[in-house]
């Protein structure tokens, strides 16, 4: 049986896990911008939803972050395979990748290449910088570091690629790509995001493939990597962990919390006046 990313209750929990110190892990460093110190980090645990409500979600922390200045970390599911194309893909390269045929797509605000979300763990981590010129590359590197912890704790080895040499056509799929700080087992990718700077605010977003899917069968999850999968903690435990590393990195303070009544108004009408829209989703 696939281990279940969800409980019964339908949403993600974030236990009260703090995983002692191992001498054999290094600590993440912690990210010296002034906006981040002395602050909470807002922690969101969704239910599985459509690929347009979980897009404009974090489109909408995207936006009330600036007015509330404030970090969310959030880890949602979704309620069905669905294929979202980076920002910058053409609509029909979808047709180049039968397997995925069947699911629904729709068009990311982030670059990069498409992603089959269906049997994953993704995050998002919307963030105020102190001003327009803060370099972002840190965030990206201490959430892959802060998995690369966890994983670690439990016995896992991965990798983050030290350097990429883009291929001349880039594959369609994000997960056949390679990047600086994407992380690896063996050779197969298991973690990737992307970013979005909008003013001195930015959204980074990613995916952490648990286990293979019938929609992307040539991209192997985490659990069917290992020898045994026993070894791979629930993903409830692995968030814990993962969210505790990635708020000490911030020096932030986690606090789970939910959307404000102006933050899910917002998300409802992006869903669908933007990710629902077939003008959005085909414009390129």
């Amino acid at each position: 049986m696939p281990r279940e990313i969800q409980p019964s209750d339908g949403r993600l929990h974030l236990p009260e896990i703090t995983a002692e110190p191992v001498s054999s892990v290094p600590s993440v460093m912690p990210i010296h911008d002034p906006a981040n110190d002395r602050l909470l980090c807002r922690v969101l645990l969704d239910a599985a939803a459509s690929g347009c409500w979980n897009m404009a979600v974090d489109e909408s922390l995207l936006q009330s972050t600036a007015r509330r200045s404030m970090a969310t970390l959030r880890f949602y599911t979704w309620s069905e395979p669905t294929l979202t194309l980076g920002y910058f893909q053409r609509y029909n390269d979808r047709n180049t990748h039968m397997e995925s045929a069947g699911c629904s797509c729709l068009r990311r605000n982030t670059g990069g290449g498409a992603i089959l979300h269906d049997r994953e763990i993704t995050y998002s981590l919307t963030i105020p910088l102190s001003d327009r010129t803060v370099d972002t590359r840190p965030y990206y590197n201490l959430v892959h570091e802060a998995l690369a912890e966890v994983l670690l704790l439990s016995g896992v080895t991965v990798n983050l690629v030290p350097t990429s040499k883009p291929l001349s056509p880039a594959p369609f799929l994000c997960f056949a790509r390679r990047s600086v700080g994407d992380v690896v087992l063996g050779e197969y990718k298991i973690l990737g995001s992307a970013q979005r700077r909008q003013g001195t605010v930015l959204l980074q977003h990613g995916s952490l493939l648990w286990e293979r899917s019938r929609w992307a069968p040539e991209l192997p999850g985490l659990t069917d990597l290992v020898e045994e999968p026993a070894e791979v903690p629930p993903s409830e435990v692995i968030i814990a962990q993962w969210s505790d590393r990635i708020c000490r990195g911030l020096n932030r303070s986690p606090e789970l919390g939910q959307m404000d009544q102006v933050e899910l108004a917002a998300a409802d009408q992006l869903s669908v006046e933007r990710f629902g829209d077939c003008h959005w989703n085909q414009r390129r």
